[in-house]
Formats: structure tokens, sequence, C-alpha cells
């Protein structure tokens, strides 16, 4: 435990540095990086040959869509839909039998998933202008990650004392019914402690009904982080594998410690656009 709490503790200050340039293109360069970090881990819980060809083949799309979000339109999508495609055809045709369609399909796929969830913190931009709105975009990122981050935090400290009821016995033997609760509860804290720091310590101004609105929503970005969580847990099953790499002692890899933010940023990114309960 003492190992899984220094690593938070530095990770947290880590994301602390990185959020001070939120604003610049730094933010969406280390954003990149985790995304190509977590491919990496993909391709090799899949047992992909070659992992860092599929790196720097999916490196174009995911910059553009980092550094130009704006051309990840419908009338653009589809190049990037005929890009993948292509590059998959080219690993298979060329390189036959050296890669597995339904491998590469299956990380492919997660790959789509980890884009829109980080996709999601570009979009936040994108709303709120940083010249007009300049705290929005951030509150709304920290909203996401205080959901997964402080679900999972209460999740762990709450199963581990009070955890008696499996939750996913097959998926994740060491969640508990009793951690999902606290997690729930974890969730619901840390967005009301983020909407009032924001709400006090800077110009951002809340809609009426504001911490009234962000405890549902809250809770159902719990509910998505731990889905999240159970589906890499699924496809550590599938791979045969405990975690996804090592670079978080404690905790695993990218992947292991971004997995409850798959669905939770994508989550807030629809209610910022139509449900926003932040005054615009």
């Amino acid at each position: 435990m003492k190992t899984r709490i220094i690593t938070a503790l530095v990770s947290l200050l880590v994301l602390a540095g990185v959020l001070y340039f939120f604003n610049t293109p730094f933010f969406n360069f280390a954003a990149l990086a985790v995304l190509l970090i977590a491919v990496h881990e993909l391709t090799l819980a899949f047992k992909i040959e070659n992992p860092a060809v599929i790196v720097f083949g999916f490196a174009p799309p995911f910059a553009v869509g980092m550094f130009y979000p704006y051309l990840v339109r419908v009338n653009f999508l589809w190049l990037g839909i005929f890009y993948v495609a292509l590059f998959l055809a080219v690993l298979m045709v060329f390189f036959y039998p050296h890669y597995n369609f339904a491998n590469l399909a299956a990380v492919m796929i997660f790959s789509a998933f980890l884009f829109a969830a980080f996709y999601a913190i570009i979009w936040f931009k994108i709303l709120y202008p940083h010249r007009i709105y300049p705290y929005h975009s951030m509150a709304y990122t920290l909203l996401a990650m205080g959901a997964a981050w402080g679900g999972d935090t209460f999740a762990y400290f709450t199963g581990s004392a009070f955890g008696k009821h499996k939750l996913s016995p097959v998926l994740s033997p060491k969640k508990s019914v009793e951690g999902a609760i606290g997690a729930l509860f974890g969730s619901v804290l840390a967005n009301l402690a983020i909407l009032y720091s924001f709400s006090s310590f800077t110009e951002l101004t809340l809609k009426t009904g504001s911490y009234l609105i962000v405890v549902p929503v809250a809770i159902m970005g719990s509910l998505l982080g731990i889905m999240g969580d159970l589906l890499a847990s699924a496809v550590k099953r599938q791979c045969e594998i405990k975690d996804y790499g090592y670079i978080f002692p404690g905790h695993g890899g990218v992947l292991d410690r971004f997995d409850s933010l798959i669905l939770v940023l994508p989550f807030y990114a629809a209610v910022a656009t139509f449900v926003p309960f932040i005054l615009r």
C-alpha cells in the first residue's frame, strides 16, 4: 500500500504540473504521448509483433486530433477512417502472417475508445475558448477526472475496510459492492469540492442549482468509471496479463491508471455540450 500511495502522490504532482500548461501546446503533446504509450501497452497485451510499427502508424491521426481538433468533423472524419483501414490493409497484405487480424482489430477498437476519451478534453477547449472562458474547459476536465479517480480512491479504501461482497468475481475479484458504493460517494464529493474551489477561487460563475445537478452527473460518472475499469479488466483476462505495464509502481501501466476515464471523459463532454451546468 505504501508504494501505491507514494506513486499516487507523485502522479498527482506530475498531473498538476501538466495542467499548469493546460492551455498551451505542451498539454496537447503530453496527452498525445500518454495516448501513444497506452497504444503501445495494448500491442504488448495482444502480443503483436513490432509494436513500434503500430504506435507510429497511429501517431498521425492521433496528432491531428490533439493539435488540429477542428478537422475531427464529419466532413474530415472519413479520411481518418480511410487511413486506419489502409494501415490495417497494408499490415495484413504485405506482412502476413506476422499480424493477426483479430488482435489488430481489437487494438484499433480499444485505441479508438482511448482517442475518444482524450479528444473529449480537446472538445472542452473547443466548446469554451480560453480567451472567452478562461476556466470552463479545465473545470470540466477536472470534474471528469475527479469522478473517475475520486471514485477509484474511495473504492480502494472503502473496499479494503468493509468489502465483503464481490462486485465482479470473474473480471476483478478484489472489487467489492461496498467499494463501489464508496466510489459513488467519492465521485460526488470530488465533484462538489472541484465546483466549490472554482467558484470560490476563480472568476468562474455557476448556474443556479449547479451543485444539485452535479450530484447525479457525478454518480453516473462514477458508474461509468467502474464500467471502464471492468472493461479494461476483461481485456486483461482475455490477454492473460495482470497489468498493462509497470510505469506506475503499485498501479501498473498507463492503461491501468487511465482505464476509468475511458467512458467518463466522453460522458462529461456530452454533459458539457448538451446540459452545461456551468454558466457560460
